[in-house]
């Protein structure tokens, strides 16, 4: 078409090239800023460069008007949130149990293992700003990233010191045949004195170890592991295991890790106190 002045003015020009370089700029900073985000997400830490740009790029805006909910208790654990801007106040009934603003972010356990919401909640009505939020839902985690209870089982697995030496495909394999156990408060895994025949691996909880005196002799939390010379041989527990709170576990027996690994000689430098 052609394009003719019918009076004087000013115009300004801005080429296709300048165009496309700030739309990719922008593009550039956006996913920086997305992948900043999910890399102070303590859980998925573990997750390698590509899979955490997968998940900063599925990254999808929710917006919540002022004082309105985004969950309530009990819903279906579907989705994680990542506060941009306003706040989120998380409540049992009248009891707040937290305000998070930008930077934060809550309902990570939706991707891990999708309970029902523990707490409310709310765009906090005082807030200036509405909650301005970027959310990823399980169904797309497990479409990036495939069988989300193998990935967490994985990210737990990649915690353990113990397991160092292995690389990362014998993580997956050993994340596809671990067992999820659950403990209550006061539970007791074993006592001294036990066959040691598994190791454990902790996706979330505490635990207390103590000797025969009731002498605490370490607590071991998320990402930690106990009983790891099971994987080198059958000897009794040294001492007595029991769950500080709720608590999960993934367990790996020995005869399970020497026939899927041929057992594993370098842990032998890695011992700590079981």
């Amino acid at each position: 078409a052609t394009v003719r002045a019918r009076i004087p003015c000013t115009l300004w020009s801005l080429s296709r090239t300048h165009v496309t370089s700030q739309r990719r700029r922008h593009t550039r900073e956006a996913h920086a800023t997305r992948r900043k985000l999910i890399d102070s997400v303590p859980s998925l830490r573990a997750l390698s460069d590509d899979q955490k740009d997968l998940l900063a790029d599925a990254l999808t805006p929710a917006r919540f008007s002022s004082g309105s909910t985004v969950f309530r208790k009990g819903d279906s654990g579907t989705a994680f949130y990542m506060v941009r801007e306003g706040r989120a106040v998380v409540r049992d009934g009248p009891r707040v149990l937290a305000t998070l603003g930008p930077g934060q972010f809550f309902g990570e356990k939706a991707l891990i293992t999708g309970e029902p919401r523990n707490a409310d909640v709310v765009a906090d009505p005082s807030a200036p700003a509405p909650l301005d939020c970027l959310c990823l839902t399980s169904h797309v985690f497990a479409s990036l990233l495939g069988n989300a209870t193998e990935v967490w089982r994985h990210l737990t697995l990649s915690k353990a010191s113990v397991l160092a030496p292995l690389s990362d495909s014998q993580l997956w394999i050993l994340a596809r045949a671990a067992t999820e156990k659950s403990y209550r408060r006061g539970d007791v895994v074993f006592r001294l004195g036990d066959p040691g025949h598994e190791c454990f691996f902790v996706q979330s909880g505490a635990f207390t170890v103590f000797d025969l005196t009731g002498k605490e002799l370490a607590r071991v939390g998320e990402g930690g592991c106990f009983g790891e010379k099971a994987l080198l041989n059958n000897e009794p527990r040294v001492a007595t295991v029991m769950a500080l709170t709720e608590s999960k576990c993934l367990s790996v027996g020995k005869q399970q890790f020497d026939l899927l690994l041929g057992g594993l000689t370098a842990v032998r430098h890695l011992w700590r106190l079981e």
